[in-house]
């Protein structure tokens, strides 16, 4: 089933100079303040929803990013064209949402307000420390269950996708020249029966200002967040704060937003090559811009509404940040990184520099 959900992610397309100086001020502090909006058309981003799984709480909807993947390896330099997916995940019991956040943003505000917090990506804001699953507090809370089993969900879909690939080459070529070709990487690691650990996990509050730095989440396989609070940041939608508004695309409209760069980086280590798929998608019809923006050197940009009760999983390669939340804007979000150990979904062991 395909539909759209303009409220829950949305394309930016932007001229490749627009999106250049976007991407600079997102890696410098302090934020130089918008003088204007970056010029940039919104785009519905189209999304397929995935059968409903046996005993699964979640509704599952995938956004197929195109992306190109360069192979140094080569001389000169190949460039293919591939994809990756960002995964947009919905409990199919609303109700049970606001129960969920409610203790889950009490106890982010109570941290908060006896822990000064760690210095990650986030300037300013209240970013706690990456044990939110030994909490106490979380002990009795369904969301560490919650998480696991979305990340085994996505887990499964991109097996499964690797799986229709691994068979699309064994049908197309010698079976030796397609295992070759496959170089047995395409699968990602961990089995469904394999032993779980928890992932890494913090809580992140923002407050009027506060922003994350554009950066990745190096050793890891998935990043995800889960959004407990909005507090405002997305009542305003392009198009809308007519004060703040360029050519129809105003601030507000922007201000909290978490973006995604799915074209960046253009090459990827060994252990994500699973994550990177080849173009056109076995599985789905492949979203992709129109010819006029690929002959303008346009960059998309994947923005994502601050939803309470929205999941959103992607690959730990692909850079994000946060843009600065507005002067009435809060949000409040539980964040985690899970990557492969021995096989298995573990704790990602590599420090984070941002």
């Amino acid at each position: 089933m395909t539909s759209f959900v303009p409220a829950s992610a949305q394309w930016l397309d932007m001229p490749g100079e627009e999106a250049a100086l976007l991407s600079l001020r997102a890696m410098s502090d302090p934020w130089e303040a918008w003088e204007r909006p970056p010029q940039h058309v919104p785009r519905a981003a189209v999304v397929e929803q995935q059968l409903a799984r046996a005993n699964s709480p979640w509704v599952h909807h995938v956004l197929q990013c195109p992306r190109t993947l360069t192979d140094a390896d080569t001389d000169p330099p190949t460039t293919r064209a591939c994809f990756i997916n960002v995964h947009l995940l919905r409990l199919h019991d609303p109700s049970s949402n606001t129960a969920l956040n409610a203790v889950v943003g009490a106890l982010a505000l109570k941290q908060e307000a006896k822990d000064l917090g760690c210095s990650r990506s986030n300037v300013g804001g209240f970013h706690s420390t990456d044990d939110l699953w030994s909490w106490p507090g979380m002990k009795k809370c369904a969301l560490p269950a919650l998480i696991d089993a979305a990340v085994l969900q996505v887990e499964q879909y991109e097996r499964h996708l690797c799986d229709l690939e691994r068979r699309l080459l064994v049908d197309n070529a010698h079976p030796g020249v397609a295992h070759q070709i496959d170089g047995g990487s395409r699968r990602p690691a961990g089995d469904a029966a394999s032993a779980c650990c928890k992932p890494e996990a913090w809580l992140n509050v923002s407050r009027s200002g506060n922003w994350n730095h554009l950066h990745t989440h190096p050793g890891a396989t998935f990043s995800g967040c889960y959004y407990v609070a909005a507090g405002g940041c997305s009542s305003a939608r392009e198009g809308e704060g007519s004060d703040e508004n360029v050519e129809g695309c105003g601030v507000q409209a922007l201000a909290g937003r978490l973006l995604l760069l799915p074209w960046a980086p253009q090459s990827v280590s060994e252990h994500a090559l699973a994550l990177v798929h080849p173009s056109p998608s076995p599985a789905a019809t492949l979203e992709t811009p129109n010819d006029d923006a690929q002959e303008a050197d346009i960059k998309s940009f994947l923005k994502i509404e601050a939803e309470p009760g929205t999941l959103v999983i992607w690959p730990s390669f692909v850079l994000h940040c946060v843009l600065p939340m507005g002067l009435t804007s809060s949000s409040c979000s539980a964040d985690c990184c899970s990557s492969h150990v021995e096989g298995g979904r573990g704790v990602e062991t590599e420090r984070r520099r941002g």
